[in-house]
């Protein structure tokens, strides 16, 4: 009786650990993909909620549309877009906050939509006053 493996069976065996490997090292990359997708989605979020704050401070205008970098923020990266249009309601604005930056695929965003008061339209100087 002889006793080891044939070298059908070491192949065999080769080529199983190798589909394995290959397998695993496939998910594992999908993994750091996503999170690295996720922490960049987690950024544009922070980035859009510091210039929904700016627009609140009235350091950007919700009457016109504007763009601009985060560089002072330390996000080289990233860059936003703030589109403005009237709202449904008198003296709002529907302001959209989109920040961008480019991904292994191109491109991508993450955006916001909010509703504004618009005090400029909502101050009434004494020459528009009614008697």
């Amino acid at each position: 009786m002889k006793r080891g493996l044939t070298l059908l069976e070491v192949l065999v065996a080769a080529v199983l650990v190798s589909a394995g490997a290959i397998v695993l090292s496939s998910a594992v990359s999908g993994s750091i993909r996503a999170a690295t997708e996720a922490e960049r989605r987690s950024t544009a979020a922070r980035l859009a909620d510091s210039v929904l704050a700016r627009i609140e401070a009235e350091e950007i205008s919700v009457l016109e549309s504007s763009e601009g970098t985060f560089e002072d923020d330390g996000e080289a990266d990233y860059w936003y877009e703030v589109d403005t249009e009237e709202g449904e309601e008198a003296n709002l604005r529907e302001v959209t906050v989109r920040v961008l930056w480019l991904g292994p695929e191109g491109e991508r965003s993450f955006e916001v939509v909010r509703s504004f008061f618009n005090r400029q339209a909502a101050i009434v100087t004494p020459e528009q006053e009614t008697p």
